[in-house]
């Protein structure tokens, strides 16, 4: 089969190979000719004396064609006087002890000589390294003074810039990484002293992370994040979702959903203590607790349970209504595609007849709601943080239709008689009526949720609430 196929293929294969050979010259022709307009814009520039700005050309020739030896040797004499050039100033600033300009142009210097190295090598002498590193030591000795002299001074900010310049030149320099580290971190470690002295312990726990993620044993750090953590913590009693009857089964789901959005809020500041321990408690003490507590019990309750607060809530007034599937009979059509010829135009064409046809629609409803009702107490003052009330309803619509053999051609429509014609036969040929019947044909979906899943849908969406109204609490109290 495959021999048959080749010489079909093959002047098609000549001919692309022949447009991409002719565009790979073409595109060289043309870079090798802009390198060639280049090489001569360097020589003209190079015989004004301008040997900077012909070094540039040179190496620009280079890069569109590696290949251009007259650039090349160009770029390896005018280069040379460049460095040169740089060099000598170099040398002259060492000399008259200008040491900051002699470490910045023997630097420029090795740069220049690092960008020609990709066509070029060029020389430099090796006792220029020994006057560099002399010069070097002496610049680098006045800034670790000048940055030591800031640090004292509490000059952070002003400090860490002559840091920074030390290590740029020399990154073993010396203790500058640490003093580095401390310019940066001791202003930080201030601030979050400030906010915990302050009894901000929120602001200061997560100051202080800040600090050890610059130094990981930045001086007592660690104990003071440790410390702004338990005495800012909210310790949260979960008590059990009260809930009778019909509500039990709300309750007990509420009480899950709440504990699971608790813990997913990952802030570290809030702590849910859980019903294991809640009911201990309670049971050794004998309280009879139901339903959302007064200030005075909830007060009670929570220094029982070694908690900074109270939540606890009721579920009332669950209801759960179905309208069971229907299966109803519709009348539709389906389209009926037909060749003909013309002999006149000879060409085929597309006549569409419509046949009438029986299809089914489904539908049903589920629908569960609740009040919900939750109430958050301080368990050192009593006093209410946080009262809501929530009335959640969650509703699950089952459409769908179905038919025998492929849905593409059946359109909606309405017919009296099978096989009798009628004036009220109607077919609905509009693209948003077929866009709907598709989309009920097309629907995944043939059974409704159950009344459990519903209601563990509405306690998750209550919960999700709840859980996001203490952290924007647990927030705000700083």
């Amino acid at each position: 089969m495959f021999d048959k196929m080749q010489p079909l293929h093959l002047p098609k294969m000549k001919t692309l190979l022949k447009i991409f050979v002719c565009s790979t010259v073409v595109i060289i022709m043309v870079a090798c000719a802009t390198s060639n307009a280049l090489y001569k814009k360097g020589n003209q520039l190079s015989s004004a004396g301008m040997n900077k700005e012909a070094a540039d050309f040179f190496y620009s020739s280079l890069n569109k064609n590696a290949n251009n030896v007259d650039s090349r040797i160009a770029l390896k004499g005018i280069g040379q006087k460049v460095l040169e050039e740089q060099l000598q100033k170099f040398y002259q600033a060492h000399g008259a002890d200008q040491y900051k300009v002699a470490v910045y142009s023997y630097r420029s210097a090795m740069t220049y000589k690092e960008k020609m190295s990709r066509f070029v090598e060029l020389d430099v002498p090796p006792y220029y390294e020994g006057y560099y590193n002399e010069s070097k030591d002496v610049y680098l000795e006045e800034r670790y003074i000048d940055a030591k002299k800031l640090i004292k001074e509490e000059k952070f900010d002003q400090a860490n810039e002559v840091l920074e310049e030390i290590l740029k030149i020399d990154k073993n320099y010396k203790d500058a990484s640490q003093l580095e580290k401390y310019s940066d971190a001791e202003p930080l470690y201030r601030e979050a002293m400030g906010q915990y002295d302050s009894k901000k312990y929120r602001t200061a726990y997560y100051q202080f992370d800040r600090v050890l993620n610059i130094s990981a044993n930045y001086k007592d750090a660690v104990y003071y994040k440790e410390e702004a953590l338990k005495k800012g913590r909210l310790t949260i009693a979960v008590l059990p979702v009260i809930g009778s009857g019909t509500d039990k089964e709300t309750a007990d789901l509420m009480y899950t959903a709440l504990m699971q959005k608790l813990l997913e809020l990952k802030n570290p500041f809030i702590v849910a203590i859980d019903r294991k321990n809640t009911d201990l408690i309670i049971k050794e003490q004998k309280l009879g607790l139901t339903g959302v507590l007064d200030q005075n019990t909830a007060a009670q309750t929570g220094k029982m349970l070694g908690a900074k607060a109270v939540l606890s809530g009721t579920a009332s007034g669950s209801s759960y209504k179905e309208i069971p599937v229907k299966r109803r009979e519709e009348r539709g059509y389906k389209k009926v595609t037909r060749r003909k010829y013309d002999a006149v135009k000879k060409k085929y064409y597309n006549v569409y007849s419509y046949s009438k046809i029986i299809y089914y629609t489904f539908s049903g409803s589920r629908k569960v709601s609740a009040n919900v009702q939750i109430q958050l107490v301080s368990s050192e003052t009593g006093q209410v943080l946080l009262s809501k009330n929530y009335n959640p309803v969650i509703t699950d619509n089952l459409d769908y239709a179905a038919v025998s053999g492929p849905y593409t051609d059946i359109y909606s429509g309405y017919w009296k008689h099978k096989i009798i014609p009628s004036t009220q036969d109607v077919v609905e040929k509009s693209s948003s009526a077929k866009r709907q019947l598709d989309r009920l044909f097309s629907e995944k979906r043939r059974t409704m949720k159950t009344k459990t899943q519903l209601t563990k849908e509405m306690s998750d969406d209550v919960a999700l609430k709840i859980a996001r109204e203490i952290k924007s609490y647990e927030k705000s109290r700083e």
